[in-house]
């Protein structure tokens, strides 16, 4: 064999060296690629979705938006007035539970979820406090609440609250599935995770509330939400 073809062989030897070379280092810069890739997405992404919160958002909605709910109902139109609290209505607690319970009522033996509702009174006349705590006043103009300003309000507090009064008696709480509302309340305490465990939320919405007179004043309406299973510790 010439001395040429000798260099020729061991150039082309050479050159798939380099080239099984290039090949080895760019998989194994790819795949350090896509380790780094995965570690950061599995580090800032949550994969778990939360039905809980979607399921307590959407019965508190159904509560409050839908004519089977605690809300108004015109007797006459049927229309509903949704955030609107009739005292009448409210305060027979009984008809109350029993429409909701038949209402909501999604078979099976044990619920999903029980709550229990009461109404607080803002002892401020015409003055309701928003979702972030802060005391908005209000005055009836034309049959229309507008808001007015007012030169010091922060003297109020949003635990300034009492129970609402209607015919000289405090309003009682509502509550959905009353029994199991207090059967789970005493093992909220528990930190019993997953199946036998429950958790307790609590959530406070503004509404208006409507008297015998047809007069409407501002209240707070508070929410005790108790659901079974809880997922994890921060749920």
């Amino acid at each position: 064999m010439e001395k040429s073809d000798i260099i020729k062989k061991n150039g082309k030897k050479g050159q798939a060296y380099k080239f099984l070379t290039w090949i080895f280092l760019e998989a194994g810069l790819t795949l350090l690629v896509l380790i780094f890739i995965a570690v950061i997405v599995h580090i800032f992404v949550q994969f778990d979705i939360n039905v809980q919160d979607i399921e307590r958002e959407l019965f508190v909605e159904n509560l409050l938006y839908s004519s089977e709910g605690i809300s108004y109902v015109d007797s006459i139109s049927g229309r509903v007035y949704p955030g609107v609290i009739d005292l009448e209505d409210f305060s027979n607690t009984v008809v109350m539970e029993a429409k909701l319970g038949e209402a909501f009522n999604y078979g099976g033996k044990t619920p999903g979820i029980a709550v229990s509702m009461v109404l607080k009174d803002l002892n401020i006349p015409h003055y309701y406090f928003t979702d972030s705590g802060e005391l908005k006043p209000h005055l009836k103009q034309e049959d229309k609440w507008v808001e007015k300003e007012m030169d010091d309000i922060s003297a109020y507090a949003s635990d300034q609250l009492t129970t609402y009064v209607y015919n000289n008696q405090e309003v009682s709480a509502v509550y959905y599935e009353k029994d199991w509302y207090f059967r789970w309340l005493e093992l909220v305490g528990t930190k019993i995770i997953g199946k036998g465990g429950f958790t307790e939320y609590k959530m406070s919405k503004v509404v208006l509330v409507r008297d015998s007179n047809g007069e409407y004043n501002n209240g707070v309406l508070q929410f005790s939400i108790i659901m079974p299973g809880r997922d994890n510790e921060d749920d």
